[in-house]
């Protein structure tokens, strides 16, 4: 941040203290690749009533507006577009916590004071890449970084993408052959800081109940390239999750219900380290037995 009666720096964004306006500030902490992470803060600059006020607050904050307890684990990585296989976790990620919303309903917030930097040693391109913001939601008490039944897929921080239905995982399905929760993480931003709201999901878009003795995985049949990194779903033996499509996140608001939704794949997750292949197309638009 620089004065009228300052040089401006050579690298960096300005912004005169004599004007109103925000920048942000971006931190980096550790020197080894995969234990880094990433501070990001919002530096605005306001004039009242002839007084300079100089704001620093953190670039990213969380509201949870559900009526339980939410763990996440905020991460920035490389994007892979798309995977044949299912998510797994990193070990060290840090998890945070935001207690439920209070009496009356009063939404509780948090910041984001941190994101791991997740990367690719095997990627020698890596650090050229821009990197993508996630977010990963967890209900489970006993949630651990590395636990990977605990953890939602990775949801993309974008501002493009305002609404996402999350299937989080539960840990304990109580009876309930729904072992998720279907919860809405909307996306705003405002003077120079960013609002992700969590919000109990009303209508979930989709329900997939696999009454199968061993589980599966699920792929989506994305033909076009899609905009950030799309993993498969694993699905418990016995057990229903929530599933939002690409094509339902990728297209809201412009999305119908009655949109064709594209095919998927299906596959049986074996214990042992047999090679098992995806099923063939199915067409989920068309009701009936395939």
């Amino acid at each position: 941040m620089t004065s009228p009666k300052w040089k401006d720096g050579d690298t960096g964004e300005v912004v005169s203290l004599d004007e109103e306006g925000f920048v942000d500030a971006n931190i980096k902490l550790g020197a080894f690749p995969g234990h880094q992470k990433l501070c990001q803060f919002s530096i605005s600059s306001m004039v009242r009533n002839g007084v300079q006020i100089l704001q620093v607050e953190d670039k990213t904050m969380i509201i949870n507006n559900t009526s339980f307890k939410i763990y996440y684990s905020p991460q920035m990585c490389v994007s892979k577009q798309h995977s044949d296989e299912e998510y797994v976790p990193v070990p060290d990620s840090t998890v945070f916590s935001i207690s439920p919303a209070g009496e009356h309903n009063v939404a509780k917030s948090n910041t984001v004071p941190l994101w791991d930097l997740i990367s690719d040693t095997s990627n020698c391109i890596a650090e050229t890449l821009p990197l993508q913001k996630y977010i990963l939601l967890s209900l489970c008490h006993n949630a651990t970084a590395d636990s990977a039944e605990c953890w939602s897929l990775p949801t993309i921080i974008r501002q493009e993408f305002p609404r996402q239905s999350v299937a989080v995982p539960l840990g304990d399905c109580g009876g309930n052959d729904l072992c998720t929760k279907a919860v809405v993480l909307t996306y705003q931003e405002h003077l120079g800081v960013t609002y992700l709201t969590l919000t109990e999901d009303p209508s979930p878009r989709v329900i997939i109940r696999n009454r199968c003795t061993v589980a599966l995985l699920l792929k989506e049949n994305i033909k076009e390239t899609p905009k950030f990194d799309v993993y498969c779903r694993k699905i418990p033996a016995e057990c229903s999750v929530h599933h939002e499509m690409y094509h339902q996140v990728s297209s809201f608001p412009d999305c119908k219900t009655k949109d064709c939704l594209p095919g998927v794949f299906l596959k049986v997750l074996s214990c042992d380290d047999t090679t098992t292949e995806w099923s063939d197309l199915i067409d989920i638009n068309n009701q009936g037995t395939q």
